[in-house]
């Protein structure tokens, strides 16, 4: 008896050496698999996600935007459109009340956006020629609004690693340079709500203090929830 005691544990002995050897060389054969939404990922006209490579190796979906901020606690996914809006006026009509926010580190874009266009004076027909573009704008119901201070200096970061996804599936670059690369907030200035708002150059993130009526350009973005 004593012999095959003896002989039981020197089998089980080798039996748990075996798995231990085996059972990491099994999980090492298989990575997890990323489903994520990370930055550079193509937001498409479908609403679906996928890499610049799954995007070029199809033709049924067209590029709508550029995902540029993964979702943090301060904002959701955040994808910026693969073209500018025309050079137009933050307000036709200095005095006039947007309601916009004055807060610079607020993601609240979309709320100014939607605060400009209802605004509109019908009887008077001033408003924003900017939040009203857009609201026209607007492809496969993907409703791209124009982003406050703290969100578009989000873009700044990410705006080299943008513009070579832009390049690559056919998109515009962001100017980064020059006039044309002063782009409008939706934030307006605090001293100041009804006459100036905050324009961002798209290379430093610097924020400057300008008239409503003035034409400059914009980049809309789009928020995924």
């Amino acid at each position: 008896m004593d012999y095959l005691k003896k002989i039981y544990k020197s089998l089980s002995a080798v039996f748990l050496a075996a798995l231990t050897i085996i059972i990491p060389t099994s999980c090492d054969e298989h990575e997890a698999i990323d489903n994520g939404i990370h930055i550079g990922h193509i937001l498409c006209n479908d609403h679906s996600t996928m890499t610049v490579d799954q995007y070029l190796s199809q033709d049924k979906l067209k590029a709508v935007a550029v995902i540029f901020a993964e979702a943090s606690d301060e904002h959701p996914t955040l994808a910026v459109m693969v073209q500018d809006n025309p050079q137009l006026a933050f307000c036709d009509s200095i005095g006039m009340s947007l309601g916009c926010s004055s807060d610079k580190n607020a993601f609240d874009g979309f709320q100014n956006t939607s605060n400009m266009q209802n605004a509109y004076d019908e009887k008077t027909q001033k408003g924003s020629p900017l939040a009203n573009y857009v609201f026209r704008s607007h492809e496969y119901g993907q409703s791209d609004y124009i982003p406050s201070v703290a969100e578009i200096q989000r873009l700044v970061v990410a705006t080299p690693t943008v513009n070579k996804i832009l390049e690559r599936i056919g998109g515009q670059p962001i100017s980064t340079s020059g006039k044309g690369g002063w782009y409008w907030t939706s934030t307006t200035v605090e001293a100041n709500p009804q006459a100036q708002a905050w324009l961002c150059s798209m290379s430093t993130g610097r924020i400057i203090e300008t008239p409503q009526d003035e034409s400059h350009s914009s980049r809309g973005i789009v928020a995924l929830n």
